[in-house]
């Protein structure tokens, strides 16, 4: 059986059976959100890979730098990594500085 990140754990309080998933776009990646939304919720039809509920969002997967399900690092390409119920997704933009 695949290990899901998270699986079980509802740290921020969602309780299963809402079928919400919490979404946080870090960054400009808010830019991708219809209302420019930073945070919001989104109903999924069921448990769905990363990168589909990424299509679905209409964020490309070439401007996430970084993933997180419900608060651990998750590679974007891994098939094994699946979003449902009550999970929160948490992407982050490659970061530039100095």
């Amino acid at each position: 059986m695949e290990r899901r990140p998270g699986r079980g754990s509802l740290r921020q309080g969602t309780r299963k059976g809402t079928g919400l998933v919490r979404v946080h776009l870090w960054g400009e990646l808010g830019f991708y959100d219809r209302e420019r939304r930073h945070r919001f919720e989104v109903r999924l039809p069921g448990e769905m890979p990363l990168v589909d509920v990424l299509a679905l969002l209409g964020v490309p997967p070439a401007e996430v730098a970084v993933a997180g399900v419900n608060g651990e690092v998750v590679r974007l390409g891994d098939p094994a990594v699946r979003v449902s119920d009550a999970d929160r997704l948490d992407l982050f933009p490659p970061s530039a500085g100095g």
